[in-house]
């Protein structure tokens, strides 16, 4: 069977490599993304574009340091084309569904409650 392809975006680079945050949705965030990270990563074929490689290598040279590390040796993808404000928005179905296994604070943000 075939992997599916997940194309990285800035935020996931971050949620893996900044320190914990104080406020519980960041938190929040930076666990789920870990726990996937950790867990489900292998499952998919990874791609990170230049710009995500870009915006990541950004800031506090430390903090760039880590976040380019997390996703050392990740292939760019051929240059994946980037979405553009003509794109039509992914369906509903381009989600995992909620469950009783999907954290509150994921289950609000599906819904779009705070």
């Amino acid at each position: 069977m075939d992997k599916k392809t997940v194309y990285l975006e800035t935020s996931v680079v971050s949620y893996l490599a900044n320190r914990p945050s104080r406020d519980l949705i960041v938190a929040a965030h930076q666990a789920v993304t870990r726990e996937w990270w950790e867990g489900r990563r292998h499952d998919f074929t990874l791609f990170v574009s230049e710009p995500v490689l870009d915006e990541a290598g950004g800031g506090d040279p430390e903090a760039a340091a880590k976040r380019l590390a997390s996703v050392n040796g990740i292939d760019q993808g051929g240059r994946a084309k980037h979405a553009s404000v003509s794109d039509p928005a992914p369906s509903s179905h381009a989600f995992p569904p909620v469950n009783n296994a999907t954290p509150q604070c994921v289950r609000n943000l599906r819904s779009g409650r705070p």
